[in-house]
């Protein structure tokens, strides 16, 4: 674990941690409007986040991360112009230190969803599993990140990591023809489906082979949001190595949660710069996560049933938008179960969903607990709840 404060004990970063969050309490509190007979139930619950950091401190070094990120980003935005999203993406928004600490705006005590501070971090993950950490943030521009990371590191202690390309099975199997010296006209058509033909006698034998060159590596790429974070230098911890006209550390994504290395994620997304611009240009500042609900109406509901949805996240392609202007969300959470609706994995879920037809898990148990997300499981957090 990256730290800033190298000659400081863990209870000392603790302390400073706890320190600067109880300076912003009542500054978040009152910029979200929050009403006194609530806030009890903010401090429950922060103490209950602490307790994590606080278990975990002298073993995972947990609050040098918190003390880490939130000088990345107070640099990156004040002195260095850069743009951060007022949500979220994975898990970060499920801790409300995070937003305390101005790394999301994100309110799990005021959605009527499904949300887990566990999600983001446990004791049982940080110590049995040494799970780092890991906060994705959304923004305009990598470089104003990347420069903070590296004044607060040295400037060999930030640099992407590199992203290997392998080869599928299509491409083996193409490649096992040629080598066989088949006819392209022959395999094409095959190639383009070749689950379909693994049992037939003309080609399995040749799907077998080609089955052990999957996976091989083929290409290398810079990643395009995954950085590695240290203290020291990562060209003679880890070495790098240049692609394009740009230089980055020799382990993927992968490795660096399976050796227990720090990874922040600078993920660009256009629209950040676009709404940077637009409020620029109309002399205010951006919004805030509760000044954007408070001012959704029937007119900004409308561009989804439109399918006006340049720009907007997971639902700018044809297939997601044309999804949207069946479904016609109406809350903020009729929208977070729609863009969780065009994973993959509630594919045989998905039809009746975005037709709003009536749906029970058969147990009247069970539709209880995932009401609010109309008695499907649609997010991993139902999984959790039905665990709790």
């Amino acid at each position: 674990m990256p730290t800033i404060y190298p000659n400081k004990t863990d209870e000392e970063k603790y302390q400073i941690l706890v320190d600067y969050l109880n300076d912003n309490f009542e500054k978040v509190m009152n910029r979200d409007n929050v009403p006194l007979d609530r806030r009890d139930e903010y401090i429950k619950e922060c103490k209950k986040e602490l307790q994590v950091i606080y278990d975990t401190k002298d073993e995972i070094h947990t609050p040098d991360y918190f003390l880490l990120n939130v000088k990345v980003i107070d640099k990156a935005v004040n002195e260095y112009g850069g743009v951060l999203t007022r949500t979220g993406r994975g898990s970060c928004g499920s801790f409300l230190i995070n937003k305390l600490l101005g790394i999301t705006q994100i309110d799990r005590l005021t959605v009527d969803l499904p949300m887990y501070s566990d999600r983001f971090m446990s004791t049982a993950r940080l110590l049995e599993n040494k799970a780092m950490p890991d906060i994705d943030m959304n923004i305009s521009a990598q470089e104003p990140f990347v420069k903070a990371t590296r004044d607060l590191l040295g400037e060999h202690g930030c640099y992407p990591m590199v992203a290997y390309g392998t080869m599928k099975i299509s491409e083996a199997f193409r490649n096992i023809c040629r080598s066989h010296n088949l006819e392209y006209d022959s395999y094409n058509e095959v190639a383009k489906s070749v689950e379909s033909y693994e049992n037939t006698l003309e080609w399995k034998d040749l799907i077998t082979e080609a089955k052990k060159y999957v996976g091989t590596i083929v290409s290398a790429s810079v990643h395009p949001c995954a950085h590695l974070l240290l203290n020291g230098d990562i060209r003679e911890e880890l070495g790098v190595v240049k692609i394009g006209e740009n230089i980055c550390t020799m382990i993927t994504s992968n490795e660096a949660d399976t050796w227990k290395y720090l990874k922040n994620d600078y993920l660009i997304v256009t629209v950040w710069d676009i709404i940077d611009k637009v409020f620029k240009m109309i002399n205010r500042p951006i919004m805030t996560i509760k000044e954007v609900l408070n001012n959704i109406d029937e007119n900004v509901w409308k561009l989804f049933d439109n399918g006006l949805t340049c720009t907007l996240n997971q639902v700018d392609g044809q297939w997601a938008t044309e999804l949207l202007t069946k479904f016609k969300p109406r809350t903020l959470e009729e929208l977070t179960m729609f863009v969780a609706s065009i994973r993959p994995s509630f594919e045989s879920l998905r039809d009746d969903f975005i037709d709003r037809k009536p749906y029970s898990t058969g147990s009247k148990y069970l539709d209880e607990l995932f009401k609010n997300t109309y008695n499907r499981c649609v997010f991993q957090e139902n999984i959790m709840k039905y665990f709790e």
